[in-house]
């Protein structure tokens, strides 16, 4: 009788747990490229609101000076520069990623709906952050 030594692994054994640890391995790099995709798409939605809520208190404080003339603006304004100067779409972007755009809408003589659309896009496509104030004469 011939005698077989069994302490060595076979070269099947080899392959298998070499694919099986390359699974994991890729697993583990595409939750961690998700985890990084969701933290940067966090960021810029937290700098979004931040520019959205940055134009909404602009404009209130534009009614707090003068409430004929504040109520007097009526229609679609881009706030990248925070003026009432550029009516329309917006020429140029916040951080070279950013639009911020405000409609005014004079409801009655005295309440004004404002809503404030900050939009971006990015590898996910198009994204944008609403914010709507409804504004009244004191």
């Amino acid at each position: 009788m011939i005698h077989r030594s069994r302490s060595g692994q076979s070269l099947v054994e080899v392959v298998v747990v070499t694919g099986i640890v390359m699974l994991i391995l890729v697993a583990l790099v595409a939750g961690a490229m998700i985890a990084v995709r969701n933290s940067q798409f966090s960021r810029t939605k937290a700098r979004a609101m931040q520019l959205s809520r940055e134009a909404t208190e602009w404009i209130r404080s534009k009614r707090e000076e003068s409430w004929s003339e504040f109520a007097s603006h009526g229609g679609n304004y881009c706030l990248n520069d925070l003026n009432f100067n550029t009516p329309g779409n917006c020429p140029t972007k916040i951080d070279d990623q950013f639009t911020r755009q405000a409609v005014l809408v004079k409801e009655s003589s005295e309440k004004v709906k404002t809503t404030v659309t900050t939009s971006w896009t990015d590898s996910n496509g198009y994204h944008s952050e609403e914010v709507i104030t409804y504004l009244t004469k004191w």
